[in-house]
């Protein structure tokens, strides 16, 4: 104050402007860029609960998918009924009915007129004479071991994936290979199909004794189409084939987001740097 009592303007002024800019500015705190989400999925509070609940259980719906569709294939492999050949008749080089069925590995008993029992290896003879020298045969059978193999492999990622996510983060570059070994699954499972090619069903190697001319003939099978595990194979290969395409939508969808994300860090991190 003044000597008359009143208010020294210089003095106040001084205090004001002395409490304006002799305090810094507080730093504002810089967010964490650098966490990953579930599926890179973001929500705004005006969207349902439901839909992060989704977005976090599809790690393990696409487990769960893949492992029905192995399971189908380890059947279609092991199973004994993949096609059903029709002579026509009865051969007289085969002890085989007319009508029968043909595995990967294995055969029916009802192939040669037995009831009931498991599956049968193929003899030793039937094995050198139709199966060895028999391209399709061979291929068809390292296709099916190929799935079964990369299939095991994918399926402890994708299990891992659904239950160990967080210690397995970023989880891009699982993805990625999750993808690459069920596409490989997806293209092995069609190359099964070549089974149907075999010696057995498109050559003449079935033999019968004319009638008129007492000759033996070979003939070719009638016909030769899918039976049960052909047609759970068809089953394993449309779970191959939505599983590819959701692991697909998935990769593209988090590859978009984490370049959107890297884009925000960049512009965050000039801005506060010009602030500091």
């Amino acid at each position: 104050k003044s000597p008359g009592g009143g208010v020294d303007a210089s003095t106040s002024l001084a205090k004001i402007a002395s409490s304006m800019f002799g305090q810094k500015p507080k730093r504002r705190a810089m967010p964490n860029l650098d966490e990953e989400e579930d599926d890179f999925v973001y929500y705004d509070g005006a969207q349902k609960k439901n839909k992060i609940t989704l977005a976090k259980a599809r790690p393990t719906i696409r487990a769960i998918l893949l492992t029905v569709a192995l399971l189908l294939s380890t059947y279609v492999a092991l199973g004994c009924n993949f096609i059903t050949v029709d002579v026509g008749f009865e051969p007289e080089n085969l002890a085989v009915q007319s009508t029968f069925d043909l595995g990967l590995w294995s055969y029916p008993p009802s192939a040669t007129g037995e009831v009931g029992g498991k599956c049968l290896k193929y003899p030793d003879a039937f094995t050198k004479e139709f199966i060895a020298g028999d391209p399709m045969w061979v291929f068809s059978r390292a296709s099916s071991l190929l799935v079964l193999l990369m299939g095991w492999a994918s399926l402890i990622l994708a299990w891992l994936l659904a239950i160990k996510r967080p210690r397995l983060k970023p989880t891009l570059p699982y993805k990625a290979a999750l993808a690459f070994m069920a596409t490989l699954m997806l293209l092995f499972q069609c190359l099964c199909f070549v089974f149907l090619q075999i010696s057995l069903c498109t050559d003449e190697v079935w033999m019968r004794t004319s009638e008129s001319s007492g000759k033996v003939l070979t003939y070719r099978a009638d016909s030769c189409k899918l039976s049960k595990e052909g047609n759970m194979a068809i089953g394993s290969l449309l779970l191959y084939f939505v599983l590819v395409v959701a692991l697909c939508r998935s990769r593209l969808r988090e590859q978009m987001e984490h370049n959107v994300k890297a884009a925000g860090k960049r512009a965050a991190q000039m801005h506060y740097g010009n602030m500091l």
